[in-house]
């Protein structure tokens, strides 16, 4: 029999067995050989029943609902109750009369061995159920109007084949969430298809066991669902379709539970299945059973990673037979020689910071990243690379690890140009060029004497309010989202940080208010149409060159050091009576309010019209947008869609 998950809603009329609410989708049906043996059930273990409506009565089970067409007829249950709580257990019967209103009886203690419940016929479609009191009664025998129903104590595997023995099931994140198991990843076609798991639970380990869906929603961070209880019998889990390639995992909180089949979307799967070739690259030891996954290297010339095995060409052809000409071109003609050579050269002893490797990007490569590696053999900190280039006028900046840095100039230097809002180093040239070596975000050599200046940054947040992780300057020159922790000793609402800089430093910067890691931009101010606001660089504050120990003040978001002294109380309301409203609330966020749960909405009157009053200065304008149960600041999966 196939189990619903489902949840007891506050009114009775509201619930039937009928009633599908899947949170995810992944189907599991693998069988396993088993031996029959006889087992009593809990009411709790038993996925037959339902949570009941309140603490007095804690499960429930549907005998009829009005849609059947014999709701009409008598309605019997007899239930052989094996054991009893030590206070023992009641039950009553729930049921629907000729106008529709429930009727509910009174509580009747149940007692050992058989308890038979009749609810006699009526001339009307009713509801009918019966709500007991307690989930630790122990029973070994169902029967509904006739009909035997055995899934949670009759024959079950013998306790079935362990998570923890199953090569399907990876090792989970941490001690709560010991095992894993992958339904699809951004890379499977089908990722963005809804997800079925089913499984046959043959056995738990005492205490229960849980599992719980992660998968990645459409800004790709990761979104983790509330942990739900395995029952024994079959589970069927289901994740909803989506219209982003995404990942989806279920997460299951012990090794030891017991299944006897799983199917993942309608396909079988068996634990012990592998690559059983010992000559694959894949081949797996712990495989009982090949299931025809078995891979080779893609030729002979390279082995199981890719590697070359053989020589390679100057193209970096495994086994090609490219050559270089008489000018030095790869597979070339000897046509290419009127190219100029271009030497490159940047000395990074200055640079303040960390990276892995020097590059040159321009307009004669596309701007590519990575394909014009620069090399310092000597290690003196100078950085070269010769190119042969077509003469004429070209583009270019220095950047680090492709394009994990580059240099930042704000324009009107020597040495930049500045093209549809982008500044890069220019260079005219029609004959070999060796350009002199110039400083990392420079149009000069290093100096010989290095000076350095206290830059301090001061940020007013009287027009805002400071998250519980502070204030923080970052971005462009600095680094990221919480590079520069700025501080408020006196509570004057002026936050302020010193920063010494190397002379000449310039570029970008921003304040942030409570980011929660590095890449935390969400939390920086909007300084979007200002004037102080850098359009070319994400509306970023521009930091000019450095020559001198200086204090920069501002009002958060604001091109002023002081703040607007009018503020308006704005009131946002958002009806949601065409949603269901999950259980974190709704909020109000994005945009000029900042996350994705800045400000929690409220329903008091639950009219269904959620509501929050927000304090705004004077001249505030930008986005904002209305999202339902977010789970952090970054859950932009859960906002209303406009599009």
């Amino acid at each position: 029999m196939l189990t619903s998950l489902t949840n007891w809603d506050a009114c009775p009329e509201n619930t039937s067995t009928s009633i599908w609410r899947n949170f995810i989708v992944l189907t599991i049906g693998v069988l396993f050989g088993l031996s029959a043996q006889a087992q009593s059930s809990t009411i709790s273990e038993c996925s037959l029943f339902d949570a009941g409506p309140n603490a007095t009565w804690t499960h429930v089970i549907t005998l009829t609902a009005a849609d059947d067409p014999s709701s009409a007829d008598a309605q019997t249950l007899s239930i052989n109750v094996a054991g009893l709580p030590e206070a023992g257990a009641n039950y009553r019967v729930v049921k629907t009369v000729a106008n529709g209103n429930w009727f509910q009886a009174s509580a009747q203690p149940l007692i050992p061995g058989d308890n038979s419940i009749t609810v006699g016929g009526v001339s009307f479609a009713r509801s009918v159920k019966i709500q007991f009191s307690s989930g630790d009664v122990e029973f070994d025998g169902l029967v509904i109007n006739g009909e035997e129903q055995d899934a949670c104590y009759a024959v079950t595997a013998d306790p079935g084949t362990p998570i923890a023995d199953c090569n399907l099931f990876a090792p989970g994140p941490n001690e709560t969430w010991t095992h894993a198991l992958t339904a699809t990843t951004p890379d499977d076609p089908n990722s963005s298809a809804a997800q079925t798991l089913v499984l046959n639970v043959a056995s738990l380990p005492e205490g229960g066991a849980n599992y719980r869906v992660v998968k990645t929603v459409a800004n790709g961070n990761w979104f983790n669902g509330n942990a739900q209880a395995l029952s024994l019998g079959e589970n069927s889990i289901t994740v909803n379709g989506v219209s982003f390639a995404r990942s989806v995992k279920f997460q299951f909180s012990s090794g030891d539970i017991g299944l006897s089949a799983i199917a993942l979307n309608g396909t079988d799967l068996i634990c012990g299945a592998g690559c059983t070739d010992e000559g694959a690259c894949n081949y797996d030891i712990s495989a009982t059973a090949d299931d025809g996954s078995c891979s080779y290297p893609a030729s002979d010339s390279v082995d199981c990673d890719g590697n070359c095995l053989v020589a390679v060409d100057c193209a970096g052809e495994c086994g090609g037979s490219a050559a270089l000409d008489e000018c030095g071109v790869c597979g070339g003609d000897g046509s290419s020689c009127a190219q100029a050579n271009v030497t490159f050269q940047v000395d990074m002893n200055l640079f303040q910071g960390s990276f892995g490797g020097v590059f040159v990007n321009g307009s004669f490569n596309g701007w590519c990243g990575s394909c014009n590696p620069m090399s310092d053999d000597d290690g003196d900190g100078l950085w070269t690379v010769t190119l042969p280039l077509d003469p004429g006028t070209i583009e270019y900046k220095f950047t680090l690890d492709g394009w994990s840095q580059q240099e930042n100039f704000a324009g009107g230097e020597s040495c930049t140009i500045t093209t549809d809002g982008y500044t890069n180093r220019v260079l005219t040239f029609d004959a070999d060029t060796e350009l002199p070596v110039v400083c990392y975000n420079s149009c000069d050599a290093c100096p010989d004497e290095v000076f350095y200046y206290d830059v301090t940054f001061e940020v007013n947040t009287a027009n805002i309010e400071v998250g519980p992780n502070g204030m923080y300057a970052g971005g462009g020159v600095l680094g990221d989202a919480q590079a520069v922790a700025l501080s408020d000793d006196d509570g004057d609402g002026i936050w302020s940080a010193t920063v010494n800089l190397l002379e000449g430093t310039s570029g970008n910067y921003i304040f942030l208010n409570s980011p929660n890691d590095g890449g935390n931009w969400d939390a920086k101010e909007n300084l979007e149409g200002q004037e102080c606001g850098d359009p070319n660089n994400w509306n970023d504050r521009i930091l000019p060159p450095v020559t001198e120990d200086v204090t920069y003040s501002f009002c958060f978001g604001q091109c002023t050091a002081e703040c607007p002294t009018v503020f308006y109380d704005l009131t946002f309301n958002v009806n949601a009576a065409n949603i269901e409203v999950g259980p974190n609330g709704l909020y109000l966020g994005g945009g000029v309010f900042g996350g994705a749960n800045a400000y929690a909405m409220s329903d008091d009157d639950g009219d269904g019209i959620w509501s929050v009053a927000v304090s705004v200065a004077e001249g505030t304008s930008g986005n904002y947008i209305f999202l339902n149960s977010p789970a952090a600041d970054w859950d932009w999966g859960t906002k209303e869609n406009l599009e």
